[in-house]
């Protein structure tokens, strides 16, 4: 994309979730094998990172891991807002989880 491709995206509000997510979370379950590991980073803006977490949780196939000494997700958040690269969106704060698959 061009720099000018993008200057639509600097318009949509940050609490809105891309349309692809969901479908996006199913891929990643469908493909992690037995005892294989799920790990989910997300935006916090957009309620993400809760979205992909709770269609994880709800097969009741996965169980959340420790991520460091954390039991819930991790939160990785700028000091102060970053600059993006000229023509891109600058980024999000993020949060991290990771499930175990159980079957």
């Amino acid at each position: 994309m061009t720099r000018w491709d993008c200057d639509r995206f600097w318009q949509f509000p940050r609490t809105e979730q891309p349309s692809f997510l969901l479908d996006l979370v199913q891929a990643g379950i469908e493909r992690v094998k037995p005892s294989g590991i799920l790990v989910v980073i997300g935006d916090i803006e957009s309620g993400a990172h809760h979205a992909a977490d709770a269609l994880i949780e709800g097969t009741g196939r996965f169980s959340r891991i420790l991520v460091g000494e954390e039991a819930g997700p991790v939160v990785f958040r700028y000091t102060k807002e970053p600059w993006g690269v000229f023509g891109a969106i600058p980024p999000t704060n993020r949060m991290l989880s990771a499930w175990q698959r159980m079957e």
